[in-house]
């Protein structure tokens, strides 16, 4: 019997016209290293009678409540993975910048509303078999890069309704590069900031407690709470600007922006803009740890406007719409 090699897995993905009704998978991504988490937990219901001293396994146990949730963590490529924002998001709206003279370049643009779409499809192939997850929802997405030598890198916590297992679908890999820490720069109130490492985290806070009688499986999760996002960045203290606006409750605009190769017959390259534009800083723990330079992670949330909501994202690259 063959064993199942890890270098042989992927995410394969596609769009539900009905929750729960499973569809051919269509977009396909790598996993990267620890970042299959996706399962499935099923609850075991016990007779709570004080007869005899054991728990018959014949007549005494049923089956219970099924989960289907955890998280799955992929490096963002240039093209390819639109499918995902827009289910963490929830809209999207796409365009051509130039269609007369670069008709294969697309801005595509992800803001929050308050209704997610339906659901996805999620493939997980473990070589053994795939596994083939139903009513995948997005319940929050981590955009970060570690370090300056890393990729930007996507966690992305999923609640689903089931899975089945699967022969494995044939994927087509996305043939571009990914987003890197040398492309990008962080913008606080304009000002570009020496950053080590950031992080911005949309929650959705859906409900993954959706159930009812009759059924073992979770009705469709909806949103339950206000929306957060929330993040942080290290950065050099080399002014007192941002502690200013801590000590200050003062509003400003984070985005962190990557800049790709030059795609299409102008000027357009590949871009990757997330965009914040209430932003509070919540704390600013900044100290003295050794003789060096001196950092400090700061923590910030992002919040609403009448114009604007807490994140949006602006992807340009070749994928056409629709997404």
């Amino acid at each position: 019997m063959a064993i199942g090699l890890g270098h042989k897995s992927y995410i394969g993905f596609a769009d539900e016209s009905t929750w729960g009704t499973p569809v051919a998978r269509t977009k396909f991504l790598e996993l990267v290293t620890g970042g299959d988490g996706l399962a499935v937990k099923e609850e075991k219901i016990l007779v709570q009678g004080v007869k005899d001293i054991g728990v018959r396994g014949d007549i005494e146990v049923q089956q219970g409540a099924v989960s289907v949730e955890g998280s799955l963590t992929f490096e963002v490529p240039y093209d390819g993975a639109e499918k995902f924002f827009k289910h963490a998001f929830g809209s999207v709206a796409s365009s051509q910048p130039n269609a007369g003279t670069d008709p294969t370049v697309w801005q595509h643009i992800f803001t929050i509303v308050d209704a997610l779409p339906t659901g996805m499809t999620i493939e997980v192939n473990r070589d053994v078999t795939a596994f083939v997850y139903e009513g995948c929802k997005v319940n929050n997405m981590e955009f970060s890069v570690g370090g300056p030598t890393e990729l930007l890198r996507i966690v992305a916590d999923i609640l689903g309704e089931d899975v089945t297992t699967a022969s494995a679908t044939s994927p087509t890999f996305t043939s571009v590069n990914r987003f890197s820490a040398p492309q990008a720069v962080l913008l606080w109130n304009a000002v570009q900031l020496n950053v080590q490492q950031f992080s911005i985290k949309l929650d959705n806070k859906l409900d993954a407690d959706r159930r009812f009688l009759g059924s073992r499986l979770r009705s469709e999760p909806l949103r339950s709470g206000k929306i957060e996002v929330t993040g942080s960045f290290v950065a050099e203290f080399d002014s007192t600007s941002q502690y200013t606006d801590f000590r200050n409750g003062t509003n400003r605009i984070l985005k962190v922006t990557f800049t790709g190769p030059s795609i299409g017959v102008l000027t357009q390259k590949y871009t990757f803009l997330l965009e914040c534009n209430v932003s509070q800083i919540m704390d600013y723990p900044v100290s003295v740890d050794d003789e060096g330079r001196i950092t400090v992670e700061i923590q910030f949330r992002a919040f609403r406007d009448a114009s604007n909501n807490e994140l949006k994202l602006t992807l340009t690259n070749l994928t056409a719409s629709p997404i």
